[in-house]
């Protein structure tokens, strides 16, 4: 079937369809017109599935840097996301009914952020959204730091921080997926030193050489833990060769 007959039929029979299989492209636009179905893009939450218990969590949406700060984003698809997580990769489904059940009852009681008010609604920010949720798991604990590399000096900015100087941790994972010149990794490793944790990891899908040297210099007591290292970077200070199509590079589908 092609992908804007699929399209129609999506929207028109939901409850018809359990799991669609497409390639990538086509995998993108369902996606995101699936999102409407629920209300937005920021309510969906997504899982890139390996072997075993690998996996990747992420909301459908991508970032969004022209909205930091603003106080507006939809926070439900990447705390849902969490949820998958606990699910499919740590085998805590206690914890992912939890998440759950919160968002379930949150959206029950009328909380609306505002790509899912109606008009006369009155909308709640994403802080709002998060703490209402937050406050039904009452074991989970959130902190937030937002950083992403401006690609014109390649410098990292700082965009929200949301730290607590109270924070009770043993060990600290840092995650990014790709681990290009390393500077927004750095800042993050600087902040997170600030808290005192004992250990902190750092985990990336592919590196650069340039960005693994850059950490084991400023950070050599913090271990480096990478699916892939590639070759190097380009003179746009891009991974080469990268990560490219994620779904393509999974699934040997790539053209040649």
């Amino acid at each position: 079937m092609l992908v804007d007959a699929f399209a129609m039929e999506l929207l028109r029979r939901p409850q018809a369809y359990d799991v669609v299989l497409t390639e990538n492209l086509f995998g993108d636009i369902l996606t995101d017109e699936a999102s409407m179905l629920a209300g937005a893009l920021g309510m969906l939450p997504s899982a890139s599935l390996g072997a075993g218990t690998a996996g990747l969590y992420e909301p459908i949406h991508g970032s969004a840097p022209d909205i930091a700060g603003k106080g507006i984003a939809n926070p439900i698809g990447a705390i849902l996301s969490t949820a998958l997580l606990l699910r499919w990769s740590l085998n805590q489904e206690d914890a992912a009914k939890a998440i759950e059940r919160a968002v379930s009852h949150v959206l029950g009681a009328g909380l609306r952020t505002a790509d899912t008010a109606r008009d006369g609604e009155t909308a709640v920010g994403t802080t709002g959204m998060a703490d209402a949720i937050v406050e039904l798991v009452p074991e989970a604990q959130v902190w937030h730091l937002g950083l992403y590399r401006d690609h014109k000096t390649l410098k990292p900015i700082t965009y929200y921080n949301k730290m607590s100087a109270h924070a009770q941790l043993d060990v600290c994972y840092v995650v990014d997926p790709m681990l290009a010149t390393g500077g927004s990794a750095l800042a993050a490793l600087d902040i997170l030193k600030q808290w005192n944790i004992p250990q902190i990891r750092f985990l990336a899908i592919i590196a650069a050489p340039e960005g693994v040297r850059a950490l084991q210099a400023e950070h050599p007591d913090v271990p480096i833990y990478l699916a892939a290292l590639d070759r190097e970077l380009n003179e746009h200070s891009y991974i080469v060769p990268g990560l490219g199509d994620a779904g393509d590079r999974q699934f040997g589908t790539a053209p040649e």
